[in-house]
């Protein structure tokens, strides 16, 4: 029985350790960005992201919807990458978004859609994202 017991122990923990997501270290920490949509009819995004070591990450979104309308959005999630492709799973809409992925320098990251909610989008479609805090003081990075 110990046997048994021990065996199902071990190989849970390599299934476990088997399912266990990349990480690009250099996307950790408190990132900002904006975008004027293509996809999404001129909408413009404002946003912070922080990226966790854990690969949790949390959205603040601000949308200008035209004129004076705007919008606040707080959306949580899981992030990873693998094979220079980064992969957000948001939890409210239970979607993930594909990117491509490079860093022209040490404080931006620049993103290339691959696929929104499952569905492929324009190449084209592209933004930059800038450190806001530099990990190793915790202070903020001058523009």
């Amino acid at each position: 029985m110990k046997k048994l017991i021990l065996i199902t122990f071990i190989l849970w923990n390599l299934v476990s350790y088997s399912q266990i997501k990349e990480r690009d270290q250099n996307l950790i920490g408190f990132w900002q960005g904006t975008e004027k949509g293509t996809r999404e009819g001129g909408i413009r995004n404002y946003w912070i992201k922080q990226r966790n070591i854990d690969g949790t990450f949390l959205l603040l979104k601000i949308q200008l919807l035209g004129g004076t309308e705007e919008r606040a959005i707080v959306d949580k999630g899981e992030w990873w990458t693998e094979k220079g492709n980064y992969y957000e799973l948001h939890f409210t809409s239970k979607t993930i978004d594909t990117y491509f992925y490079y860093f022209p320098d040490q404080q931006q990251v620049q993103f290339r859609r691959g696929q929104i909610n499952g569905d492929s989008v324009d190449l084209d479609d592209e933004f930059v994202e800038k450190k806001v805090v530099d990990e190793d003081s915790n202070s903020f990075i001058e523009p």
